[in-house]
């Protein structure tokens, strides 16, 4: 994107004389330079500090002439010339952000000037802050509406805002595209592979799932994959699997029951009992996943959650030998009578 800034005659240095002659002849010499108005405003402590930092200016010391012209804005807030070479030395060291407020304050000060309105505009392309761009150069072209660099500008602008737009709208569609396309390919693999794990051909439903590499969204590619894993006894990759699937799907009935059994069988009650939990929840009616969480709370020995489970199970199963026995130990050990157990 082009950007060219408008460059006034700044860096010239302003001799100082203390007779009236002499303040005479700087008076003409400012207004040779910039008008009546700036010329019969600074104040002679500020050109002495404006002079002192184009010493370094013109060395291209910018960093050195930076607080000089600072201090000549500072004693004289009018001083325009010394707030562009301020913002130039700004801009120079890539002070972007600094250079673009110190624009803003200067054009407050001279607000029909059609360059500082360019120039800040150009600061605002740099710093990637195209609205503002915009607000500038169309603020210049109110001022002159035959400036031609600005209308230029604006234009480049506009059309590059439309062409990234479009991009952006390009690669969300493209992006709607690509995910459609791999979510229909995710469940056309798990449809093959599930037709092979009905047919009992179990080494090819695996085949299928692990040559599968694209995104996985549906818990039940995970979960196919964990029982086809126990078929052929690869237990902890079944695992594994298993807990792939609680992350999609923290409610899988199949999975926490699985999961949960497993845990049981490996004497982790506490883990087991949440698990089962969480699948009894779905199935409330199912009488042995009911006295397996049941067992779970007792042999975790959280005797107060396993005794309301074991009443449920017995009142519908009055035939369970053990259960009561496990219930009545659970009244013992909560302080329960045990007018219920037998």
């Amino acid at each position: 994107m082009t950007n060219f800034r408008e460059r006034s005659s700044t860096g010239i240095k302003i001799g100082m004389k203390k007779n009236k002659m002499n303040s005479m002849k700087l008076i003409l010499m400012l207004f040779l330079l910039g008008g009546t108005s700036w010329a019969m405003a600074q104040k002679p402590d500020a050109i002495e500090a404006y002079n002192a930092g184009l010493e370094y200016y013109n060395l291209k010391n910018y960093k050195n002439a930076i607080p000089f012209f600072e201090s000549a804005v500072k004693k004289d807030p009018q001083f325009i010339p010394a707030f562009r070479v301020l913002i130039t030395c700004h801009e120079q060291e890539g002070q972007n952000e600094m250079a673009a407020k110190l624009y803003e304050k200067v054009i407050e000060i001279a607000p029909s000037d059609k360059t500082l309105c360019y120039n800040l505009a150009l600061t605002y392309v740099d710093l990637k802050k195209y609205n503002k761009s915009i607000l500038y150069l169309k603020r210049a072209l109110d001022i002159d509406p035959t400036y031609g660099k600005a209308a230029s500008q604006l234009k480049e602008i506009e059309t590059y805002l439309e062409k990234q737009q479009k991009n952006a709208e390009d690669k969300e569609r493209e992006k709607e595209r690509v995910g459609g396309d791999a979510s229909n390919l995710e469940n056309e693999v798990y449809q093959l592979a599930l037709e092979d794990y009905r047919n009992k051909a179990y080494a090819d439903c695996l085949a299928k799932l692990k040559a599968y590499t694209g995104e996985i969204t549906n818990p039940d590619f995970y979960y196919l994959k964990a029982i086809a894993l126990q078929n052929f006894g690869a237990r902890a990759k079944a695992i594994v699997t298993y807990e792939q699937v609680l992350e999609l799907d923290a409610a899988h009935f199949n999975t926490n029951l699985n999961l949960g059994r497993i845990c049981y069988n490996d004497k982790d009650y506490k883990t087991a009992a949440t698990l089962l939990e969480t699948a009894y929840l779905h199935r409330e009616n199912d009488l042995g996943l009911l006295y397996d969480l049941a067992k779970a709370h007792y042999y975790n020995k959280k005797y107060t959650k396993s005794i309301p489970y074991l009443e449920n199970y017995l009142n519908r199963n009055s035939d369970g030998g053990e259960a009561w026995r496990m219930l009545g130990e659970s009244y013992s050990q909560t302080g329960k009578p045990k007018s219920a157990s037998k």
